[in-house]
């Protein structure tokens, strides 16, 4: 049986989304996603390809939240020290240190 690979895509999408707020009809949480970030309970939210940044390659709105979210004593005292000028040099550098290392947590070239 052959699957038809734009409604694989949906299946994916609609199991990663389950739960959240941009959920699809028909779809429940999947054990193991259950986990919290924002508004979804598995941590995805629908993106739209224009809130992808394409000159530093990133979705700049997720990596803000998740830097906010996660790291928010850091993140307050890189932006008091940065002031209007933060979020640019934090999203240049990050953007910078991914293309040099790759995205996998500093695993890059790492066997």
């Amino acid at each position: 049986m052959k699957v038809a690979e734009p409604k694989l895509e949906d299946a994916i999408e609609c199991a990663l989304l389950a739960g959240g707020p941009d959920s699809c009809a028909g779809y429940g949480v999947i054990h193991g996603l259950r986990t919290t970030y924002g508004d979804a309970p598995g941590g995805y939210l629908r993106r739209s390809p224009s809130d992808y940044d394409r000159q530093l390659s990133l979705d700049t709105h997720v990596a803000l939240e998740f830097v906010y979210a996660s790291q928010p004593t850091t993140w307050e005292a890189f932006a008091k020290q940065h002031g209007s000028v933060a979020k640019e040099r934090f999203l240049s550098r990050l953007a910078s240190e991914v293309g040099k290392r790759g995205s996998q947590g500093g695993q890059a070239g790492r066997r």
